[in-house]
């Protein structure tokens, strides 16, 4: 079993034991195995996971009161909104009956008195309404800052909308995923993304459509992507099938799909391996480095991966932009 001895060496070659001058710490060393460090080790993993269950009860105690506040908060500013919307029909009907004293001749004083208190009314609860609006956005923004912070919690990946997509993707601004060195998994919540990606520029293909997956058809997209220094994307469909995209890669060439991860296909001699003489002219060696370095593989799915996947790209989780108030 695996642990950390009391008595294996330091980093300097001496050990605890040898280091301690103190001859009660001598003694617990002395006596102290490998099964003692693996039960603290446990004990901690334990007290970690209690830690992070009674954080996350926490975190839904602060959603439900919130969540329970806007109930409260919508329901006073759907009542203000009633209320104005009774008040504005009133005033239009102590005008028109002020407007018909003034035609008749009659007396206006009492009828001009009305329009101004019906008047006062709007006003005063137009300003409730706009009042207790602000209220409940602010109790929106207080809600969806408390689910990010226990998203970001329970959740791996960079979250954005559809409408960012073109800053953090397609212009990596920040330079974000090139310092990262990972392509890009795409979990798609909005079922916008394979849209928006194939009407970029970019080498399509449906992992759910067999034609789309022969070997030369992959083949095909792929140089064209390198050629022309342009994402190759992979749409998952939601479907759990990556391990198939792999085989299929690896079927044109062993060792294929991995030289696109780590980024070595854009090399001149794993390239020349995937290239034949009937390609023609435009993927002749010579056309291809000017953009070479330009390639890019995407990866998009709209269910939620498997954690190895998670670590494998460099997640971005695209999310519904936040309801408008």
């Amino acid at each position: 079993s695996s642990g950390i001895n009391a008595e294996s060496g330091a980093d300097d070659g001496a050990s605890p034991f040898e280091i301690s001058t103190n001859p009660m710490i001598k003694e617990i060393l002395a006596a102290w195995e490998v099964e003692d460090t693996e039960r603290l080790l446990r004990g901690l993993d334990d007290e970690r996971e209690k830690r992070a269950a009674a954080q996350a009860e926490y975190t839904k105690m602060k959603v439900d009161a919130i969540q329970d506040r806007i109930s409260a908060a919508q329901e006073t500013f759907r009542n203000f909104e009633k209320q104005l919307s009774h008040a504005f029909g009133e005033m239009e009907k102590r005008i028109e009956e002020h407007d018909e004293c003034v035609f008749k001749g009659t007396q206006v004083e009492v009828t001009l008195q009305c329009v101004h208190d019906a008047e006062d009314l709007v006003e005063t609860l137009k300003l409730k309404v706009d009042e207790s609006r602000r209220g409940l956005q602010l109790l929106k923004l207080q809600l969806r800052e408390e689910q990010k912070l226990s998203s970001e919690q329970e959740e791996k990946g960079v979250k954005v909308t559809i409408r960012d997509l073109e800053d953090v993707l397609i212009r990596d601004v920040g330079n974000k995923i090139k310092d990262d060195g990972r392509w890009p998994l795409l979990i798609d919540e909005t079922g916008q993304v394979s849209v928006f990606v194939r009407y970029t520029d970019t080498n399509y293909v449906n992992v759910a459509n067999p034609s789309n997956m022969e070997p030369e058809r992959i083949r095909l997209a792929l140089l064209g992507a390198v050629r022309y220094g342009k994402p190759l994307v992979f749409d998952l469909m939601g479907c759990d099938i990556l391990h198939i995209v792999q085989e299929r890669v690896d079927s044109i060439h062993e060792g294929l799909w991995d030289w696109i991860l780590d980024k070595t296909l854009v090399t001149e001699e794993k390239f020349n391996k995937i290239t034949k003489k009937e390609d023609g002219p435009e993927y002749e060696e010579k056309q291809f480095w000017a953009r070479m370095d330009e390639f890019k593989l995407w990866v998009i799915t709209n269910a939620e991966p498997e954690p190895e996947l998670l670590d494998m790209f460099y997640t971005i989780r695209v999310k519904p932009a936040p309801p408008k108030v």
